[in-house]
């Protein structure tokens, strides 16, 4: 489906880049043969990592102990349900649908 397409394509220029930068990380700058800095390397920052993907800090509690563990995740998206009611009711907002998620 178009979700599954997406996260392909996302994936696939995440490694690209990561591929990028790691040549160009042993190659010197063209034209800058002569600068006294020859190590230099350019570095670009990759626009998934940048723009679309967030971080998801959320808790596991011990039901014996009451120990709390954070743990935290990496996304580039939610799977967050959206309201299919066939009686008219008070429309949901994006915020009612992420609480309902994170519950």
């Amino acid at each position: 489906d178009a979700h599954e397409f997406l996260s392909q394509c996302l994936d696939q220029l995440k490694e690209d880049m990561e591929k990028l930068n790691k040549t160009w990380k042993t190659e010197p700058i063209s034209g800058e043969e002569n600068s006294p800095d020859i190590s230099a390397t350019r570095v670009y920052t990759c626009p998934v990592i940048t723009n679309l993907e967030f971080e998801v800090q959320h808790s596991i509690i011990c039901k014996a102990c009451g120990e709390i563990i954070p743990k935290r995740e990496q996304f580039n998206d939610l799977s967050i349900d959206l309201p299919r009611r066939k009686k008219p009711l008070p429309p949901r907002s994006i915020q009612d649908s992420l609480d309902l998620f994170f519950r």
